[in-house]
């Protein structure tokens, strides 16, 4: 790990620092030079093959309609966010639970609603860190 808590590349010549944005890792020139041609260097990055199919649109979804019914980003400007993320993400859970499956306000899924409300709590809390 890096001083500001990411991952970070132990490559052939020595530790590479990540980006904070993707955790991608800059390529070492020295490794790269003598590389048989079709490699692809992605050992160290995100697999986003690894999200289940068709997850990630429905809470792009529920990320839309909120932009569109207040504004984009708004969700940054919530008073007391902690508390009224993790209220709202426990209600869409709940309602999911009692087996009625989308929002009556949007239409979309309880449950893509509730993983945006854990993707605002974790934004907030990389933030807080920050």
């Amino acid at each position: 790990m890096t001083a500001n808590n990411r991952p970070s590349c132990f490559g052939k010549h020595g530790q590479f620092p990540t980006c904070t944005k993707c955790y991608c890792s800059p390529i070492c020139s020295i490794e790269t030079k003598s590389l048989p041609k079709g490699t692809k260097l992605d050992n160290n990055k995100p697999r986003w093959s690894l999200l289940p199919n068709g997850t990630i649109v429905k809470v792009i979804a529920v990320l839309e309609f909120g932009a569109k019914k207040y504004s984009v980003d708004n969700w940054q400007k919530v008073t007391e966010p902690r508390r009224r993320y993790y209220d709202a993400a426990m209600r869409h859970i709940d309602a999911w639970r009692m087996k009625e499956p989308n929002d009556p306000d949007s239409g979309l899924s309880h449950l893509a609603h509730a993983v945006c409300c854990l993707l605002f709590l974790l934004w907030f809390e990389d933030a807080q860190d920050a």
